[in-house]
């Protein structure tokens, strides 16, 4: 029980800083690119292997496409309700047209 009611609080604190959370996310992301690309060209320019290529790479790959695909929900689903309301204020306005308006 003491179980569900953190969680919920927990979602209900995450879905409403959704946007800070993501928009943190979306800059730790790029700070860990800038991050492994100046390692990755330090380690050239001393012409010495990095130790953990193939796991960073993969790791901020993966991570990468987590957040995008979360950010591409949020914003879809954003993009999806401005639409149908949209839609919806449409009909509301066509089908309250007033009787005394002249129809064609």
């Amino acid at each position: 029980m003491l179980v569900a009611i953190g969680l919920g609080s927990g979602a209900a604190f995450i879905g409403r800083y959704h946007w800070f959370f993501l928009s943190a996310a979306i800059a730790v992301l790029a700070w860990a690119w800038v991050k492994h690309f100046r390692e990755k060209a330090r380690c050239a320019c001393e012409r010495r292997v990095m130790y953990g290529l193939g796991m960073s790479l993969l790791t901020l790959l993966l991570a990468s496409a987590i957040v995008m695909a979360f950010a591409a929900l949020n914003i879809s689903s954003y993009v999806f309700a401005v639409r149908h309301r949209l839609r919806r204020h449409a009909q509301a306005s066509n089908s309250s047209a007033s009787p005394f308006q002249w129809r064609e």
